[in-house]
């Protein structure tokens, strides 16, 4: 085998070493929402994060913007819709349509929550300088704008 393929094996298996690295930290944010909002679920919350990123919306644009079925995307709105931390209300463009945005108790929910990870990940990155918090972020952030569809 040459220097080369030998390189590019080494190069491949240090990417699927990322790639299991990346579905560890996805699976880690999952089981820490369960830490963090106990009372809800992951789906509702989702549907809660939609919300504050893109605003009082259309269940179907929250849905596309999800790359999920309007009816995942319902599901979830109505079951936050039930413990309060969201509404419906007409869409001003189209009133046989509804606008679903976030209520205070929902931002509230998604605030606490966001509180609570940022304390976690102090906590357990004690032993790391802000500066090394700081370049891993960088890092990170340009990992996603590299890998982005």
């Amino acid at each position: 085998m040459t220097s080369t393929s030998t390189d590019a094996l080494t190069r491949e298996a240090a990417s699927q070493d990322l790639i299991a690295s990346l579905m560890g930290i996805k699976a880690w944010l999952r089981d820490t929402h369960r830490y963090l909002y106990p009372d809800h679920s992951v789906a509702s919350l989702m549907a809660l994060a939609l919300l504050d990123r893109h605003g009082p919306s259309r269940v179907s644009d929250l849905a596309e913007i999800a790359r999920v079925d309007t009816s995942v995307v319902s599901r979830q709105i109505a079951q936050a819709e039930q413990h309060g931390l969201v509404e419906r209300k007409p869409d001003p463009a189209d009133g046989r349509a509804h606008r679903v945005s976030l209520t205070r108790a929902g931002a509230k929910v998604l605030e606490n929550g966001r509180q609570r990870l940022a304390g976690l990940v102090t906590e357990r990155l004690a032993d790391w300088s802000t500066d090394e918090i700081e370049s891993f972020s960088d890092r990170l952030r340009q990992l996603i704008a590299r890998l982005g569809v």
